[in-house]
């Protein structure tokens, strides 16, 4: 899946809403609808991203120094403050950041880092010291399992698990959004006739009725 197209799908529904099964007051004469709460999207982009040509230090001399063929113009800067400022593909993410709705978050890492990018991956999956492997993600850990009946608890697109593995938690996982829409559109109910019925589907068919008959 590309990039562009997490983006413009994170408007789905990623993550099914989860809801409050509190039971209802005693006196109250009506049952309690499950009312639904907050409901947590990650978006995890995996792969290289330059990040001094995300959040750019377009004030800093050593970054036109050091990038010549590089380095963003501080005319295309998108300024967030004096010090650092965005790419300018960047600029959708600008009403978020005006309405102050948008963090950005620089310098993110852990004591003694492992120059693997496996081992990498698998310390940010699961959360886990430099010199410790865990078996469970931190997402497993952190979520708790809700009592939704037959729903999951998370759906993930496009992607494995990550920091969802290891736990209990009940989770989807597509591929596509829009293949799972197509193949669930073209779905047909057992019973209903098959565009290519033959006379041994129709011997099957009859065989799966008779063995499926309660009586």
């Amino acid at each position: 899946m590309q990039r562009r197209d997490v983006l413009r799908l994170s408007g789905l529904s990623i993550a099914l809403p989860t809801v409050s099964m509190a039971a209802p007051p005693i006196a109250s004469p009506q049952p309690t609808t499950p009312q639904p709460s907050r409901s947590l999207v990650l978006i995890e982009l995996k792969g290289g991203n330059d990040g001094l040509n995300t959040l750019i230090p377009y004030t800093d001399p050593e970054y036109a120094r050091l990038r010549p063929n590089l380095a963003i113009a501080p005319t295309r800067v998108l300024d967030l403050n004096d010090r650092v400022g965005l790419h300018p593909a960047l600029r959708p993410l600008m009403s978020a950041w005006d309405a102050g709705e948008l963090a950005w978050i620089q310098g993110v890492g852990y004591p003694r880092p492992n120059r693997s990018h496996f081992r990498s991956m698998d310390i940010w999956e699961t959360g886990s010291a430099s010199d410790e492997v865990l078996d469970q993600g931190w997402l497993a850990r952190a979520l708790p399992i809700r009592a939704l009946g037959d729903l999951p608890d998370m759906v993930v697109l496009g992607g494995d698990d990550g920091p969802a593995r290891g736990g209990d938690l009940r989770i989807i996982t597509l591929a596509s959004a829009e293949r799972f829409v197509d193949d669930a559109r073209r779905l047909q109910p057992l019973d209903a006739p098959p565009a290519d019925r033959t006379p041994a589907l129709d011997h099957l068919l009859s065989k799966r009725s008779i063995t499926s008959d309660p009586s």
